[in-house]
């Protein structure tokens, strides 16, 4: 199994003023080292701009700000979370509504125990109408012990590789309690992500 680290994010749902979050705020408020790398969108000009520093991507749009990582490193990933409690924390009062921490993994050759998870009763009545199954998504919504939720999807693409993401999801009432909640959360998940898949499916990170 192998990250799709290029599909991770840390996700703040809310209210943003977009024209804050310019890079010299960002240099000021969240302790960022070295320069501020600037993305213009080519050919949309209404796609948002992307900055990056120390390892980290950001996005501001009106009702979200997505921070990602650039590799599946545990520095960058405490950076990210770090940048993510310093916006909250400085703009205290914008409503926040909701947070997620995002993960994806693909599996190249699914073993034959993930493999029967696609095999839906109706394969064979489809395969009698002479129509091809391309794709087939598995989803669940598990309760975790503590607080939030995990939001859990098995993709399958043409009968081979599996993709699997994880969205763990919480409702906040605000940017202090969405502070306080991301206190450690990133390293947490990810952990649990791989520990999860482990146990449930026998995926195990860096084969397949």
């Amino acid at each position: 199994m192998k990250a799709q680290v290029e599909n991770w994010s840390l996700v703040l749902v809310g209210a943003w003023n977009t024209a804050i979050l310019t890079p010299d705020w960002l240099t000021k408020h969240l302790g960022i080292t070295g320069p501020v790398q600037i993305e213009f969108p080519i050919g949309n000009p209404l796609m948002p701009l992307r900055y990056t520093f120390n390892g980290v991507h950001l996005v501001v749009v009106r009702d979200r700000i997505v921070l990602a990582p650039s590799a599946d490193d545990a520095d960058v990933l405490s950076r990210m979370e770090s940048f993510s409690r310093s916006i909250l924390t400085v703009l205290t009062h914008t409503p926040l509504t909701g947070i997620g921490i995002n993960f994806e993994f693909v599996e190249a050759v699914p073993s034959d125990e993930v493999k029967k998870l696609f095999k839906s009763p109706d394969l064979a009545r489809i395969a009698d109408a002479d129509l091809v199954v391309e794709a087939t998504e598995l989803k669940r919504q598990l309760r975790l012990p503590h607080d939030g939720v995990l939001n859990l999807s098995l993709r399958q693409m043409n009968g081979q590789q599996v993709a699997v993401t994880l969205n763990f999801h919480r409702d906040v009432d605000g940017a202090a309690t969405g502070a306080s909640y991301l206190d450690g959360r990133v390293t947490k998940y990810r952990a649990l992500a791989t520990k999860f898949l482990h146990d449930a499916y026998e995926l195990d990170l860096g084969e397949g």
